[in-house]
């Protein structure tokens, strides 16, 4: 904005001394008269302003923007073949104020936004420096679309099909080198076949298999997983024909867009190559709502044969895990196994429940199991060391004993010996302290019993109808669900009180949404100290690729580890598969919004949240604005 006292200059006659660095590939013969009145009737804007503000106050913005605008107009005029009269510039300029008739408020937030990103217009004729200022796409590596993609997108390809070549080769050598690794089920006779060790019978001979071996050999979640993964073959397939076929062709020949004149080629077959106001564009609705009806028929259609499999999967569930059920929330005054036992009798018949068993609240014997567990390890290393070395009386393991290292002497203690009392003592003590845990949860209600217990009946009719049943009016007691694996149980969790859960939940979340906050800051910190180092010529080039987006791969690496710890310290999720299915949702939205809404959320996760508070009508705006113009 700066430069429109120049404008001012440079109007009457364009020529090389004007002190304006303009694009000269755009002033030649034919095109002279477009740029001599657009800059004029920028000048007389910026004259008849003079007489109402100072120069550079805020209230020159207005007259400004229209210089802007209509030097953005005398740029899109590049691609004509003939000077364009007075009144078809007027035309242009009122289609381009009609397409971008949006409130003030709007048109303010857009502009902020566009100041946040460092962006200006592709379409100006004025030569702009963008800087670094910190927004989550520059951060995060991800530019513009710009000349030169088509052939970044090729040396990727390119990159990619050598890459999984050499993998395939690794497969195949390992595969004939370590049998046991790679062909175990055929050689245990879980799978019939067994294909030959050369480079291509193992493709076939996976693809000739079937989900219902996929579940009878790897079980429902490797099969499910393999069925996710045709699910997005099949969508991808959906999209990628029409779009590719039809939609790209026709964009290509009537798009009439300035790709081709920025040298983008790689954008000749997208959105942003449509003109403004091009029937092109009545084509995304259609195809919008084929894309939602393709997707909804192919999550039904592996919906199916997902609740074919689960149901099969839930029939052939073995007891005890399909006759029980874990009950949370349990009030004070049932807190005990004959109290609990008792309130299940009198909802089912008393001899529907076979079993009944307490989380108790033991520390202390838990402290003792655990010293046990490690002496027992230890014992069993020492005495396979003995082994070792032939049994010999003189080759028994020694160890240092506790009061020779604290006075200093030499004495040594024979590990075996000590740690076969130290296990004999463990033995007997974990023995003691269960059995008066056990009478103290029998004779007490509360106590060391805790709110959590697994209830077992005497068939899985009578566990399936207790966890469709509220017992209570209250959602937050008796919360009945069906019993998962005991080896994938979280026991620690079990024991954490109602309250306790209450404050640590909060504050995982507080950490959470922390995260989402720490991106852009990380990433642009993470990025400067990569660009500020300096290798060898011989590989600064290839540092340079990856330096820009180095902040975006340490934070998404590790990103997942971060909330498996937040998840499993704080959330209190009670098993591993419930923790990894939280991390599924909440990975999810983090790439959702830092990979796919990353060019829209600017400059900080913040900002953006507040923008969209501000007016979330605005929000498909947003998209259109920042999106088309970030599709590599």
């Amino acid at each position: 904005l700066k430069l429109l006292p120049a404008f001012s200059i440079c109007a009457p006659t364009i020529s090389t001394a004007c002190p304006v660095k303009l694009n000269r590939d755009l002033i030649d013969q034919h095109k002279m008269l477009a740029l001599r009145v657009a800059l004029s009737l920028a000048l007389a804007a910026s004259v008849s302003s003079q007489s109402t503000c100072e120069a550079g106050s805020d209230e020159c913005g207005g007259a400004i923007v229209n210089d802007v605008t209509f030097l953005q107009t005398a740029a899109a005029l590049d691609s004509v073949e003939s000077p364009k009269p007075v009144a078809a510039l007027h035309k242009s300029v009122q289609i381009s104020k009609r397409g971008k008739s949006i409130s003030s408020r709007q048109k303010d937030q857009r502009q902020r936004r566009m100041a946040k990103k460092g962006m200006s217009s592709k379409d100006t004729t004025t030569t702009t420096t963008t800087t670094g200022d910190g927004s989550a796409a520059e951060a995060s590596g991800i530019s513009a679309n710009e000349a030169g993609d088509l052939s970044a997108f090729i040396s990727a390809d390119i990159t990619n099909i050598f890459a999984v070549l050499f993998f395939c080769v690794v497969f195949v050598y390992e595969r004939q080198r370590y049998p046991a690794m790679f062909n175990y089920n055929s050689m245990i006779g879980l799978v019939k076949d067994t294909p030959p060790n050369d480079w291509t019978s193992w493709i076939w001979a996976a693809a000739e298999k079937q989900r219902e071996e996929h579940v009878k050999t790897c079980g429902l979640d490797h099969a499910m997983l393999l069925e996710m993964c045709v699910l997005s073959m099949r969508i991808c397939a959906w999209i990628f024909l029409p779009m590719t076929f039809l939609v790209g062709p026709l964009i290509l020949f009537y798009g009439n867009g300035d790709a081709s004149q920025t040298g983008d080629n790689l954008s000749l077959i997208g959105i942003n190559n449509i003109e403004e106001g091009s029937w092109l564009m009545y084509l995304y609705g259609p195809a919008t709502l084929g894309v939602v009806f393709m997707l909804k028929y192919e999550v039904n259609r592996s919906m199916r044969t997902f609740c074919k499999f689960r149901s099969q999967w839930l029939k052939d569930l073995q007891d005890p895990q399909a006759s029980t059920i874990m009950v949370e929330g349990i009030p004070e005054e049932y807190q005990s196994a004959d109290k609990l036992r008792d309130f299940f009798g009198k909802m089912f018949d008393p001899s529907d429940i076979k079993d009944v068993d307490m989380v108790l609240y033991i520390p202390e014997l838990e402290s003792a199991c655990a010293q046990l567990e490690t002496s027992k390890a230890a014992l069993a290393e020492k005495t396979q060391q003995w082994e070792n070395d032939g049994k010999k009386e003189d080759a028994r393991p020694q160890m240092s004993s506790l009061g020779s290292s604290v006075l200093g002497s030499s004495g040594e203690t024979d590990a075996i010996k000590y740690y076969s009392a130290e296990v004999e003592r463990l033995e007997s003590e974990v023995t003691t302290l269960r059995q008066t845990a056990m009478k103290q949860a029998k004779d007490e209600v509360g106590g060391i019993n805790s709110s959590t217990a697994f209830v077992r009946f005497a068939s899985r009719k009578q566990a399936r109808v207790s966890v469709s049943v509220a017992f209570t009016g209250d959602k937050n007691e008796f919360i009945i669900t069906a019993a998962d694996p005991p080896d994938e149980m979280i026991y620690a969790d079990l024991k954490v009180s109602e309250e306790s859960k209450g404050g640590q939940r909060a504050l995982g979340l507080a950490m959470v949404f922390g995260l989402y906050v720490a991106f852009t800051p990380f990433c642009v910190w993470i990025t400067n100290i990569a660009d500020s180092i300096t290798l060898p010529d011989s590989i600064q080039s290839t540092w340079e690729s990856y330096a820009p987006t180095l902040g975006l791969l340490i934070f998404l690496s590790f990103i997942p580890s971060v909330f498996i710890v937040i998840f499993s310290m704080l959330f209190h999720y009670k098993t591993e598969l419930a923790v990894q299915k939280q991390l599924q949702v909440w990975y999810f939205w983090f790439l959702f919004f830092f990979v796919i809404l990353v060019t829209v959320i600017g400059s900080g996760f913040l900002d953006f949240i507040e923008e969209l508070a501000a007016d979330p009508l605005y929000f498909p705006q947003m998209l259109a604005e920042a999106m088309p113009s970030a599709t590599h």
